[in-house]
């Protein structure tokens, strides 16, 4: 899938690209948008136009050639750093692993997911210990059920700083991005990425879609402490006094549900 990708992807971007720019074709579609009051319409099809004309335009098709050859050039570099960020991160996932020898270590943690580590150990040559991977049938059990704290810690670590480090570092890629989808809003005439993502969807603009965001963000902090309150109150009347980390948070959430 990796390899098709790295083929055929480029390819899509490529033909997206010299449709959305194709002059005769963006000429039928305005043609029809800067008539739209005038043809006797229905409410869905004038939408239809609508949106037809605004798509074209977000991909360029107002641009002189000029521009839209660099807006082609950006969108093939984007495409290519996409497919190396997904790229990093799946070889970065497929190799970690959480090797496990003590048994004590494993209590808590469901019997069918420790049968499939002592699989997963096996099949990477370390008979009688126990592999847990970040993939998830395998992370969520462990952060959920593992008694062990260091087990959860590592597990919780490995996830947080995936594609991180070489040689699967993400970090620089990012940075690529980030200019250029800079690049890519300013060709079309926006002020930054975010005004020209906002500008297509219901928020409009990034203060708006941010407003939006404080108003869920601000009440789901005070219920996240409420919780936390309670998993503390369970971890004490255990007799463990510890401060609820985020390694904690599955573990302690089940305890309480439970």
């Amino acid at each position: 899938m990796q390899q098709l990708s790295e083929v055929i992807l480029p390819m899509v971007s490529t033909a997206s690209d010299e449709i959305s720019m194709d002059p005769k074709l963006f000429a039928r579609v305005k043609s029809l948008y800067d008539r739209r009051d005038q043809l006797g319409l229905e409410p869905y099809q004038k939408r239809a136009i609508e949106l037809s004309y605004k798509s074209f335009v977000r991909n360029g098709a107002l641009l002189n050639a000029s521009e839209q050859q660099k807006l082609m050039e950006v969108n093939k570099k984007l495409t290519d750093l996409f497919l190396k960020y997904n790229k990093n991160l799946l070889a970065s996932t497929n190799s970690f692993e959480l090797v496990v020898d003590n048994k004590a270590d494993l209590a808590g943690i469901p019997a069918g997911i420790v049968a499939t580590a002592a699989t997963e150990a096996t099949s990477r040559g370390k008979d009688g210990k126990w592999v847990f991977t970040l993939h998830a049938p395998s992370r969520l059990p462990v952060l959920k059920y593992a008694d062990s704290r260091d087990v959860r810690e590592k597990m919780y670590k490995g996830y947080i700083n995936l594609a991180s480090q070489a040689p699967y570092d993400n970090r620089p890629i990012i940075g690529d991005i980030v200019k250029l989808r800079a690049r890519k809003a300013a060709l079309l005439g926006f002020k930054d990425f975010a005004s020209y993502m906002t500008d297509n969807v219901m928020a409009k603009t990034p203060q708006a879609a941010t407003e939006l965001l404080m108003q869920i963000w601000e009440p789901a902090v005070n219920r996240a402490h409420e919780e936390i309150a309670e998993m503390t109150e369970y971890a004490k009347a255990e007799g463990k006094d510890i401060t609820i980390e985020p390694w904690d948070y599955y573990y302690y959430a089940e305890k309480v549900r439970a």
